[in-house]
């Protein structure tokens, strides 16, 4: 049997961790703000906690993967109901969320006055169901050391980067490069099609070139395919948060961010429109006919 766990937050990637870790061996606490999550997570085999500071109580290793800085404050901080108020001294928070350099760092200093070890541990998803995820580490190697066999319950790949924030950085730097790649493969796509070529052709045609990315292929299949019709993808709305994050970092560390800066006007035109639900592939439309109004 592997140790305790707790895990808050059971969206879309939370909740797939959560069954991997239960067939793992280990008893998972869980707390989530939606009941059926939490009764997903409890039909695989974990326990109901009731809260986050529940959640945490009797933890050896206590892992949240929340959508916002906001969330990720509340759960962690907050002097009542949070995990800083349930972990006890020695035991390690893994902190997967996507969050700022900055709140990476203020999370462990708050939590190491209280004896608590801290993980900065975003994640490349490729299948969470397979275990195909890479966890991108910031902190002390031995803390790692001790969370390692948790981690491996749900990834297959866990990259120490450096010291607390790392993880963090890395991240914020896949995403910058990332949705700018998408917003400029979909131009690309859209800039294509209205010159007659077929777009099944041009994929084939771009790989191996220096235009070819893991990217290219989604944007082109969903301009092809209409944004209406495309498989379903990762909210449009952590994509704009993310990007806005990229820009806020870029400028406060006074490095070039022109490609952000366009990425996340697009998205932020699509949060206007109410989008941020939907999946990312909703941007295409703002792409396809730039200037128009659109529709809500």
């Amino acid at each position: 049997m592997g140790s305790p766990l707790g895990f808050v937050g059971l969206g879309d990637m939370g909740l797939p961790m959560v069954h991997r870790l239960v067939r793992a061996g280990h008893d998972v606490a869980v707390h989530d703000v939606r009941a059926e999550a939490v009764a997903d997570a409890v039909q695989a085999g974990a326990t109901a906690a009731g809260s986050a500071r529940n959640a945490a109580a009797g933890s050896e290793i206590v892992f949240t993967c929340l959508p916002t800085e906001r969330a990720v404050r509340a759960v962690v901080l907050d002097p009542e109901t949070g995990l800083a108020a349930g972990m006890a001294p020695g035991s390690i928070l893994v902190e997967t969320s996507t969050v700022p350099v900055e709140f990476a760092r203020e999370i462990a200093d708050g939590l190491g006055r209280r004896g608590v070890a801290v993980l900065d541990a975003p994640f490349l998803p490729a299948s969470i169901e397979d275990g195909a995820v890479t966890f991108l580490v910031g902190g002390a190697e031995a803390t790692l050391e001790r969370a390692r066999e948790a981690l491996s319950g749900i990834g297959d790949r866990i990259v120490h980067l450096g010291p607390h924030g790392a993880g963090a950085a890395a991240k914020m730097a896949i995403q910058y490069a990332g949705i700018c790649n998408l917003v400029a493969a979909a131009e690309a796509a859209f800039l294509a099609r209205a010159l007659g070529v077929d777009l099944e052709r041009l994929v084939d045609l771009v790989s191996g070139t220096t235009a070819d990315s893991a990217v290219f292929g989604v944007a082109a299949d969903g301009v092809r395919r209409g944004a209406r019709d495309v498989p379903e993808g990762g909210k449009l709305g952590i994509l704009a948060k993310d990007i806005d994050m990229c820009v806020q970092a870029a400028r406060e560390a006074g490095t070039s961010h022109g490609m952000a800066d366009a990425s996340d006007a697009v998205f932020s035109e699509a949060l206007r429109r109410g989008w941020a639900d939907r999946s990312f592939h909703a941007v295409f439309a703002l792409l396809e006919h730039p200037g128009s109004p659109g529709k809500n």
